[in-house]
């Protein structure tokens, strides 16, 4: 009496293996997607914040208070 400790097909196993790939490609597209409009939108939302932030005066405002003393030994603004 011998039992099989696994019955293994190999061609349904790459079946099962094609069938997964094939149905991720579409997933890995929109992710993708998604990835890229996300970047794009937040370099637009960016450089809309630092538009707004130069126009009301904010570096002004940043360099009176203690930020000031810290923006000023680097290479960065306030507003950026």
């Amino acid at each position: 009496m011998t039992h099989a400790l696994a019955s293994v097909s190999v061609s349904q196993s790459f079946q099962n293996l094609t069938d997964t790939v094939f149905h991720s490609i579409p997933k890995i597209g929109v992710f993708l997607a998604i990835l890229v409009v996300g970047w794009i939108v937040a370099t637009v939302v960016q450089r809309i914040v630092v538009a707004v932030l130069h126009t009301v005066g904010f570096d002004r405002f940043a360099q009176r208070g203690v930020i000031g003393e810290a923006l000023a030994r680097s290479s960065y603004d306030a507003s950026a």
